[in-house]
């Protein structure tokens, strides 16, 4: 085997790879969306769940959907506090992820030769150099992250399944409250900033020399 079939071998491996962790984000991501979205109709009723349906499906974005959401739920009726509470906590975490999550799916990605042979990374070919150079902060592998990030969303969409079962409840039992998930993607990020941090440059300054001394130096 020649080194350039040896070297197209390991950049298809490389890319399956990527293609495997990016396509369970993205799964993951709608899932969690499908989910909410079940509780926006929950908030609108079951009367006319076609309608509330077709309310979820109109913004353009993600994000716009779940903008929807938080001002249903902020107005809803008959909306326990906790709850509110609660999902307010799982609407912000799923911004903060909506970061990474976009750099997979939207970003280009690169190949990168490590010692332990070929592999992806984030690229600064076709995405953001400021999120490329922020990547680049945090020394935890891309790949590592990539798979704590579709755990997060999996958790995250569990969550707020079990939040959606209190809304509706079954025979008028309301179910117990569900503990509120550990996020591992986020603190990967932030434990990689915090080992990588560089402190600003500061400038020496010249020891200061007392005047006493000064006088005593030699000609």
């Amino acid at each position: 085997m020649t080194d350039h079939s040896e070297m197209d071998a390991a950049r298809k491996a490389a890319m399956q790879r990527h293609f495997m962790v990016t396509g369970e984000v993205v799964w993951e991501w709608n899932a969690l969306h499908r989910t909410l979205g079940y509780i926006f109709m929950s908030l609108l009723g079951d009367r006319q769940t076609h309608v509330s349906n077709a309310l979820w499906l109109t913004p353009g974005s993600d994000k716009a959907q779940r903008d929807l959401l938080k001002t249903a739920v902020d107005w809803a009726d008959g909306f326990r506090e906790v709850d509110r509470e609660r999902l307010g906590w799982v609407l912000d975490q799923t911004d903060k992820l909506g970061a990474h999550r976009n750099d997979i799916v939207h970003g280009y990605p690169g190949f990168l030769i490590t010692e332990n042979g070929l592999t992806t990374h984030l690229s600064s070919g076709q995405n953001s150099l400021r999120r490329v150079l922020k990547q680049q902060r945090i020394d935890t592998p891309f790949h590592e992250l990539m798979a704590a990030l579709c755990d997060d969303l999996r958790r995250l969409e569990h969550y707020v399944g079990e939040l959606w079962r209190r809304l509706k409840p079954v025979d008028g039992v309301r179910k117990a409250a569900p503990r509120r998930p550990v996020l591992r993607s986020l603190a990967l990020v932030d434990a990689g900033y915090k080992r990588t941090h560089i402190p600003p440059n500061r400038k020496r300054r010249k020891p200061r020399v007392s005047k006493r001394k000064a006088d005593h130096r030699p000609a």
